[in-house]
């Protein structure tokens, strides 16, 4: 693996007035359930893999379940049933950490007591949790303006289903973030061409399609066989890409970093 230069900075800013935070941040697993069935066989897929452990993760911080009722109202229209497993819990559902806060089926984590940090010129993209379903619901995503916002955010899930029950356990995936430079989709330019059949490319596309149907598909990619004829592989390919974990050791830093 390519040794990085981390020259650059996400911190977990924790409100003071807490001393830790039921909602926990980690690192990605790469594995699926799903991906499990037939043998594994869903693992040959390399960028499928590798986007499974991009990011970080936000976990659920209780097990619950919800129902709408189809009203697009707030109140009322989602019946919460939650399974607290102590008083931290049990303080937590009080404090209406988890409810229906902006209606159309919306479920949202309101009660995120800590705030996201980036270095200046960067945002933090929040989505779904990769390559994970849920019948009847679906994530909301956002873009954050994370150097400058002293605040934190929500994470929201829309039902698409009414009178479904929707489970989230404790610790399961609810979100998952990573950082892009400001105005990094906005740096490319685009453009269409038709290719030439006599190309090298086109060449190299057709070897590629003709091994689509066979196993030694996935061993080009996972090997990164730039150029299948001579056997030379794509010096910067990548396997994985791991960020780094957030420790659980605290530092006081007013301003929201740390040093």
């Amino acid at each position: 693996m390519k040794d990085v230069k981390k020259d650059k900075l996400i911190t977990k800013w924790i409100d003071p007035q807490f001393t830790h935070s039921l909602y926990k941040v980690e690192l990605p697993s790469r594995r699926r359930n799903w991906m499990d069935l037939d043998n594994g066989h869903a693992y040959r897929c390399l960028p499928l893999s590798v986007a499974n452990g991009f990011g970080w993760d936000i976990l659920n911080p209780i097990k619950f379940e919800a129902i709408w009722n189809g009203d697009p109202g707030i109140k009322d229209a989602i019946l919460f049933n939650f399974y607290p497993q102590n008083k931290e819990e049990e303080d937590f559902i009080k404090d209406n950490s988890i409810g229906s806060h902006f209606g159309n089926g919306i479920i949202t984590w309101s009660a995120l007591n800590f705030v996201l940090k980036t270095t200046s010129g960067h945002n933090i993209f929040i989505k779904a949790p990769t390559n994970h379903f849920k019948h009847g619901a679906r994530s909301l995503e956002a873009i954050i303006e994370s150097d400058w916002l002293p605040y934190p955010f929500t994470l929201n899930w829309k039902i698409t289903k009414k009178h479904v029950t929707i489970k989230f356990e404790k610790d399961e995936p609810i979100a998952c973030f990573f950082p892009i430079p400001r105005y990094y989709l906005e740096s490319f330019d685009t453009d269409t061409i038709t290719g030439e059949t006599e190309s090298k490319f086109n060449k190299e596309m057709s070897i590629w399609a003709s091994k689509r149907g066979e196993l030694t598909y996935n061993e080009f990619y996972s090997r990164g066989l730039e150029d299948s004829e001579n056997k030379k592989v794509f010096e910067d390919h990548q396997r994985a890409i791991r960020g780094c974990p957030f420790l659980n050791k605290i530092k006081e830093n007013n301003d929201g970093r740390e040093t």
